[in-house]
């Protein structure tokens, strides 16, 4: 289900992310350079959508996902059914109202709020509509954020943890 809906939204911008000369080539993205470019990818998008129809090439055309069979469609929705019913009758999931990482177990405070970035983003993007494109600043307060602020606490919390009790 996943891939299913992302790749025809990552193939096409994610794409120029990895390129020869795009915005990666080998070392870390700071925070303007990766916010300058996520504002110039709708730009872009767009010219080479125009590009690709001029020429009549399209890059994003792939038969890797067409020879789905009707079987195999069935076979993962079985799957998916049984997959369901283990968790109707085997809840491992705690009543909790905080966001859990399922991979750690890093349970989320008051300030995690990237389950809500559209809320978060769309003040945002009115704050900025109609400027200049080289006079917008994005705040760091206005930034979601996501649960990994919480791994980093909870790994100097157990580092700090170890130090003394070695001693």
């Amino acid at each position: 289900m996943y891939s299913s809906v992302q790749s025809p939204v990552e193939q096409p911008l994610m794409k120029n992310m990895r390129t020869f000369g795009g915005l990666t080539h080998g070392r870390g993205v700071s925070d303007s350079v990766l916010a300058r470019w996520t504002q110039g990818m709708t730009a872009l998008k767009h010219i080479c959508d125009g590009i690709e129809k001029f020429c009549g090439v399209y890059l994003t055309i792939s038969d890797q996902h067409l020879k789905i069979s009707d079987s195999g469609v069935q076979r993962d929705n079985d799957d998916c059914r049984t997959v369901v019913e283990w968790f109707k009758h085997y809840n491992p999931f705690l009543e909790n109202s905080n966001l859990i990482s399922l991979s750690t177990g890093v349970v989320g405070d008051s300030r995690i709020n990237c389950r809500m970035a559209k809320e978060e983003g769309i003040p945002g993007f009115k704050r900025i509509e109609g400027s200049n494109f080289y006079t917008v600043k994005f705040r760091r307060n206005d930034r979601v954020q996501p649960l990994t602020i919480r791994r980093h606490e909870i790994l100097f919390i157990q580092s700090f943890q170890a130090m003394f009790t070695e001693v």
